[in-house]
């Protein structure tokens, strides 16, 4: 499964380079750095709109999961179409949709270029990310 969410991150179907994927890939090890200090972590809480402020490393890695999701569920609901089938079943909502083909829609808004720092990575991560988990745009 995790082949298809990362195909869905590819030029073979639309995104516009393959810097996207490596975003992706580079921006795990960005979010774990993040994640080893304090400062690291509140800057996490920000970027991804935590409710709280994770107080462990161990803690801050849920944001990798968060991630890994919006990805999947993203890559689920690849229609050519826009769409709440999947995001309004997951975040409970009846309003706003995910764009069609939402992971290539997404790569190709936040993630196909490079970036000046780790942290300007993270914060395009954190767009991606909101492409899902903020399709209703009530998640603020």
């Amino acid at each position: 499964f995790a082949a298809v969410s990362t195909h869905d991150a590819s030029p073979d179907v639309g995104v516009n380079n393959e810097l996207c994927e490596t975003n992706i890939k580079k921006g795990w090890g960005n979010m774990m750095k993040l994640a080893s200090t304090e400062s690291g972590r509140s800057q996490l809480a920000d970027i991804f709109n935590l409710c709280d402020v994770p107080q462990t490393q161990q803690d801050a890695s849920v944001v990798l999961d968060i991630v890994e999701e919006s990805i999947s569920y993203m890559a689920m609901s690849s229609y050519p179409y826009a769409s709440n089938y999947i995001s309004g079943a997951v975040c409970g909502t009846t309003t706003g949709s995910l764009p069609a083909y939402p992971v290539k829609t997404a790569c190709n808004e936040y993630l196909t270029q490079e970036f000046d720092s780790d942290l300007d990575r993270v914060k395009a991560i954190g767009s991606f990310n909101s492409v899902f988990w903020n399709s209703d745009g009530l998640n603020t």
